[in-house]
């Protein structure tokens, strides 16, 4: 029973995270048709809204992890975890906005279009903002 435990989880993660995906696929597909076609700006800020709002929970269940999952004497391992656990959601995070990252992400059109979790198009939306004589490039990239 124990490797079909292990073999049935395996598969409900791997479907959960095709699952996950494609969710982030179809909403990002509604975002943009629905920033090109209406108020650009308002589009820009509910993106922005909702990326510092995702960033905000996961510091959120970084506190309640130490809160609830640690002890003050106790737990080192725990910690240790936890605390790699955010340095590298921090490391991805900066690593995801670097300028040739970018170029070489936007150039890998399968890799742009399933990679919902990364915060590359936070600076094409501040590079579309700062521009006040052209009108924002919307491209097949990815808004969430």
């Amino acid at each position: 029973w124990y490797y079909f435990g292990v073999v049935g989880s395996f598969i409900f993660i791997i479907i959960q995270l095709i699952l996950l995906v494609d969710f982030a696929h179809s909403w990002n597909q509604s975002w943009l048709e629905k920033a090109e076609n209406g108020n650009t700006r308002c589009w820009f800020a509910a993106l922005l809204s909702f990326t510092f709002i995702t960033y905000a929970l996961a510091f959120t269940a970084v506190v309640l992890f130490y809160v609830f999952y640690t002890q003050p004497d106790d737990c080192t391992e725990h910690k240790v975890f936890i605390s790699l656990n955010l340095l590298f959601c921090i490391a991805v995070s900066i690593v995801a906005i670097l300028p040739k990252v970018q170029v070489m992400v936007m150039s890998l059109k399968c890799l742009n279009r399933n990679a919902p979790m990364t915060a590359f198009p936070l600076i094409q939306v501040i590079r579309d903002l700062k521009s006040v004589d052209a009108e924002p490039h919307f491209s097949d990239s990815v808004f969430l």
